[in-house]
């Protein structure tokens, strides 16, 4: 498997709440170190090193539980990467999972008629099945629970999954926070920078 994992320095409620912590320590202002705050973004720059740390101690804890128990991780090399106009730190995983049957499976669905689109069908069965992931949304995805996308501080990515499972609506909670969550993360708008075939700048694409 190859997995990247992302930062998100300006909406992780615990990072800003660290960040503001380390500058209330330091008898520094405080007042733009709230998601949403234009200021947000230099202060992040400024205090770095917390965001660099918290974001290994954040990976390494993904690998102890979602990797090891979900993805059924056995091996992996990872290596940290800093890119301009990316964030500050991200990281790149290649991983080895204990289970190689699903990819032997579609080794030999390749060497078959219409082999990449078994294998493709293959893929999204298992990692449905086996990871829960899918592409699947709501039939009224382009409305249903996705007002306030544009707000930092009401962005999915900025709120807890445990804040979102304690709300009184419970279940169906936690599907509009996944299908806003999507929306906010796996669509973007073409640029001329888009790598995607065919693609036509400024229109909205949903990415799997």
């Amino acid at each position: 498997m190859f997995i990247t994992l992302s930062c998100a320095e300006y909406l992780w409620r615990d990072m800003v709440d660290m960040v503001r912590e380390r500058m209330e320590i330091a008898g520094d202002d405080t007042t733009n170190c709230y998601i949403g705050k234009k200021g947000l973004v230099s202060i992040m720059n400024d205090y770095s090193i917390v965001v660099q740390e918290y974001f290994q101690h954040r990976v390494t804890k993904w690998l102890e539980t979602v990797g090891k128990t979900i993805f059924n991780i056995k091996h992996y090399w990872v290596r940290f990467e800093f890119a301009p106009g990316r964030g500050q730190i991200h990281a790149h995983l290649l991983a080895i999972p204990e289970d190689h049957s699903i990819y032997q499976l579609c080794h030999l669905d390749l060497k078959q008629a219409n082999g990449q689109e078994k294998r493709a069908q293959r893929m999204a069965a298992w990692a449905d099945e086996y990871l829960g992931l899918t592409a699947s949304v709501d039939e009224d995805f382009e409305n249903s629970g996705m007002e306030n996308l544009a707000s930092d501080v009401d962005s999915p990515v900025s709120m807890r999954f445990t804040d979102v499972c304690d709300l009184p609506n419970g279940p169906d909670a936690c599907n509009i926070d996944f299908q806003r969550l999507m929306k906010a993360t796996q669509t973007h708008t073409c640029s001329g920078f888009c790598m995607r075939a065919k693609s036509t700048r400024y229109v909205t694409c949903i990415i799997f």
